[in-house]
């Protein structure tokens, strides 16, 4: 597998992924991405702009997933269409034309899915729970 690396969004100040053991703050925001974990949750944040990668790219990630379980083949496609640039050093503004699977967005913290549903431009999510702000989210 090639070298990944990922780091955190500018205006992100912490990330935890605990299936590669990845923790991200501001004092060390940046991190070699394992190849032997689920990474579904580092595929997720670099898509709704929680993480940005620095090195690689998200076919690396890919490479060893393929191997395990070629279903998911659509959505990885999409992953990686969405995938920020390297060189872009921004967080993603327009999320409204984002289509998340209820499975992506249940990896993401509380913190994270305000962060989205904000960045979305959505109301009333403030004093949600998880469950409520995935159903927003989603627009269910």
């Amino acid at each position: 597998m090639a070298k990944v690396k990922v780091k955190l969004a500018p205006g992100r100040i912490a990330f935890f992924h605990q299936e590669t053991g990845i923790h991200l703050d501001l004092e060390s925001p940046v991190a070699e991405v394992p190849g032997d974990a689920d990474l579904t949750g580092i595929k997720t944040a670099l898509k709704v702009g929680t993480l940005v990668l620095v090195e690689g790219s998200i076919e690396d990630l890919e490479q060893d997933d393929t191997k395990e379980d070629t279903a998911n083949d659509s959505e990885k496609k999409a992953v990686k269409e969405d995938q920020p640039s390297k060189e872009e050093d921004k967080v993603k503004d327009d999320t409204s034309d984002e289509n998340f699977t209820e499975e992506e967005l249940e990896e993401l913290t509380v913190k994270e899915l305000k962060d989205l549903a904000r960045d979305m431009d959505l109301s009333g999510y403030s004093s949600m729970v998880k469950d409520d702000l995935i159903e927003l989210i989603l627009g269910e």
